[in-house]
């Protein structure tokens, strides 16, 4: 479904008492994993993402052994679960550990390793990867950069050039979009901003096999940084970006770096962006509040990192997330280097995996109490379709539709109808349901360069998405 967020370029008008409204998160309170074995027993870190896979569910992530003398591992893990909150590490008898083959290792070899599945590559490739760290990789150039792999099963993979692809390094997440039949990468760079070095976010487009050339759109700002010093820090900068496709759009769950002090010594939440349309901007929502704050998590006091993108189970949707027991950069010098003192939990697990979850297509709303109006463009109806919304009212409260047929520039415009005395009213609590009128609940196509306008009457209601779809036969 399309999200209703504040901004949106088809929101024509509003009038009333509408407000933007976001989802707060079920946040479990345990980790779903942690280390149990001696490849992971320092951490198991989700830079990496989980997938739905048939009627399950599988992991890849970066896991840190016992001793291990740096946070970025080269280690890639696969965990399976059978419903996504008890996960096994199955050996796969890939990789060498320790001198022993009996592990969970898949031959990614990347840091910050991120996959999603193309349906439409060859079966070789239909696994894609990236990542950075040109000393983790087998046949890799001796260059820094972003990495990109294919995999024909998801656990044996080869890079698809031993040159990076990009020239920064560190942490890069990338999802396939089904509506948009693309990929969407999200690339930290390290650059100078306003004579000052920041950290952003730039993204690329996956088509047909290709990674395209990145472009900048996300990049720390003054309100950045007073977010950031409202948290005890100096600066606010974007360590990554997770995301999630939604209708045509797309979310973000940028992550918000705070920090100060030599090294970057600071901690990381996680917050919320939308992107409209392929190729569009990015928004943040008002006032940019924290979506998972390392404050709600005891167990993650130094940070929440987010998966690579979000999946849907059931009526939830699902964010997996790393919660680190360490703030970024506090054993390091001015210069990165070094140990500025001893580790002083030597045997602990600094890095476990949690789970956030909230109503399916209910990240944004327009909530009016008591009563609100907005104006829709739903664009030009070339065939039959419905209309079908994500709602949900007080007890004694209701959404009425009515619908017109404008012409350019809304010079004109045709009710066909669906007026006020045709409205049947929507009441209850409903994650999807169709439109209806008292002559029914298909739209007929328009005449071209004509578009169609949905007045959306709210009453004590918050309406969270909608959907144009073929008319059912």
């Amino acid at each position: 479904m399309e999200l209703c967020f504040e901004g949106r370029s088809n929101i024509i008008r509003t009038w009333g008492k509408l407000r933007p409204c976001r989802a707060i998160p079920e946040i479990l309170p345990e980790p779903v994993m942690t280390g149990s074995t001696p490849l992971d027993a320092r951490g198991v870190q989700l830079y990496g993402t989980i997938l739905r896979e048939g009627d399950g569910f599988r992991m890849w992530y970066q896991a840190h052994p016992q001793g291990f003398a740096t946070m970025s591992s080269p280690y890639v893990a696969v965990a399976e679960s059978d419903d996504g909150i008890v996960w096994r590490k199955p050996p796969l008898n890939l990789v060498e550990f320790n001198g022993d083959k009996k592990n969970n290792l898949c031959s990614l070899g990347l840091h910050c390793p991120t996959v999603f599945i193309d349906p439409d590559a060859p079966a070789s490739h239909r696994y894609r990867a990236s990542g950075s760290r040109k000393q983790f990789l087998e046949g890799a150039s001796r260059r820094s950069g972003y990495y990109t792999s294919h995999s024909a099963d998801g656990l044996n993979w080869t890079l698809d050039d031993p040159e990076p692809r990009w020239p920064w390094e560190d942490v890069i997440n990338s999802v396939y979009h089904p509506i948009r039949r693309c990929g969407l990468t999200a690339l930290k760079r390290t650059h100078r901003v306003n004579g000052v070095v920041r950290r952003s976010i730039w993204e690329s487009e996956y088509r047909d096999g290709d990674w395209g050339e990145p472009r900048s759109v996300l990049v720390p700002d003054s309100y950045d940084d007073i977010r950031a010093q409202a948290h005890g820090y100096a600066i606010g900068d974007y360590y990554g970006m997770g995301m999630m496709p939604a209708g045509q759009g797309m979310v973000g769950f940028p992550w918000h770096f705070r920090y100060g002090g030599p090294a970057g010594f600071g901690s990381v939440d996680l917050g919320l962006t939308f992107q409209e349309n392929p190729g569009g901007g990015w928004m943040h929502y008002p006032g940019r509040p924290d979506f998972i704050s390392h404050d709600l998590v005891p167990w993650a006091p130094g940070g929440i990192y987010s998966a690579s993108s979000a999946i849907e189970v059931g009526d939830e949707q699902w964010l997996y997330f790393a919660g680190a027991g360490i703030r970024h950069g506090w054993r390091l010098n001015s210069d990165w280097q070094g140990f500025l003192a001893r580790d002083p939990e030597p045997q602990a697990c600094v890095w476990n995996i949690g789970l956030a979850r909230w109503p399916r297509n209910r990240l944004f709303g327009l909530e009016a109490d008591s009563e609100g109006l907005l104006w829709l463009d739903l664009g030009e109806i070339s065939e039959p379709c419905e209309l079908w919304l994500n709602y949900r009212t007080a007890p004694s409260g209701q959404i009425g539709v009515r619908l017109a047929d404008w012409g350019p520039l809304y010079a004109e415009a045709d009710i066909s109808g669906r007026d006020a005395a045709a409205v049947v009213p929507l009441r209850g609590d409903k994650l999807e349901t169709v439109v209806s009128w008292k002559d029914g609940s298909v739209i007929q196509p328009l005449e071209p360069e004509r578009h169609l306008t949905a007045y959306i009457e709210l009453d004590r209601a918050t309406l969270y998405g909608y959907e144009l779809r073929p008319a059912r036969s």
